[in-house]
């Protein structure tokens, strides 16, 4: 796992460089650059692009302005091996000035962390253009898988609250039926939320309610209140030992998934719940990071 370093009081005046404004990351300690017009055909796609897809109607826009006016504002990129450079944020400016087919771009080069390039890369998307929830906690997994960062500190990273983060990052664990209908926007963040406070076994029929159209956030939240309400009925009431709530609470914030812990006497198990093969290897990598997944 990367160490963070860095995070804190520098980071806006890079991001205002980069035209990103209102989050700050550690200045680099080499100096920045002017801005400068770069062959496209030496910049490289950025491996911690947090989007997916981009919009075709949003990117059809913008190549009709830049056929008009040209590149107004550069992109960010970083040097790398050979004379190359690898962009950390200008997406949709690249990819248009492609389409139009320009020779060159204005570019601000600046050397950068992987933990950098992927802060700015996320915090442009989320203040340019909306990220799909999915795009964005998928983000947020890798600050906190890769990088080693807290709940807190990606919050403070991309100008979020901690409580959104955590949601966020326990959307992955629905199920992947849940996720694909996410990130194609045919159910909303707060639906999928909603879902999480609902029994997996009955989650289905709820999520397929909610894809017709027949449920709100509001009539969701009302499902898990009685589903949770069932569940309790008639069952011997348990007095919770606050230090295993605590447990619980810390293990789901380093792993980003459901755990419970069953005490049996003296001892006891804890149980992980992993969503796919690809969360488990998610997991996997936390664990023990020097393991490749399987």
């Amino acid at each position: 796992m990367v160490k963070k370093k860095g995070l804190g009081r520098g980071l806006k005046q890079l991001t205002d460089e980069a035209g990103i404004p209102g989050v700050a990351l550690a200045e680099p300690a080499a100096k920045r650059r002017p801005p400068a017009e770069l062959p496209l055909s030496v910049i490289d796609s950025n491996p911690y692009q947090p989007r997916a897809e981009i919009s075709a109607e949003s990117l059809k826009s913008l190549v009709e302005s830049i056929r008009q006016h040209g590149v107004v504002e550069p992109v960010l990129v970083r040097p790398v091996k050979g004379d190359r450079y690898q962009l950390v944020a200008g997406q949709r400016r690249l990819e248009a000035a492609r389409h139009v087919g320009l020779a060159t771009i204005p570019a601000v080069v600046q050397d950068l962390t992987d933990e950098q390039v992927l802060v700015l890369s996320l915090v442009e998307n989320l203040q340019r253009e909306d990220l799909s929830p999915v795009d964005e906690a998928r983000a947020f997994q890798l600050l906190t898988s890769q990088f080693g960062f807290t709940h807190d500190g990606v919050a403070r990273a991309v100008g979020r609250g901690r409580s959104y983060v955590s949601n966020s990052l326990r959307l992955l664990g629905l199920g992947q039926t849940a996720i694909a209908a996410m990130a194609e926007g045919r159910i909303t963040r707060g639906q999928g939320v909603a879902l999480l406070a609902i029994p997996a076994k009955e989650r289905t029929r709820a999520l397929a309610q909610a894809l017709a159209g027949n449920l709100t956030v509001r009539e969701i939240e009302q499902i898990a209140r009685r589903s949770r309400a069932k569940l309790q009925k008639g069952a011997a009431k348990v007095v919770e030992d606050p230090y295993i709530r605590d447990i619980v609470s810390r293990l789901e914030e380093i792993l980003s998934a459901q755990v419970r812990v069953k005490s049996r006497g003296k001892g006891g198990e804890i149980v992980i719940s992993y969503s796919s093969r690809k969360d488990l290897n998610r997991l996997l990598t936390i664990l023990q990071p020097t393991e490749n997944p399987f």
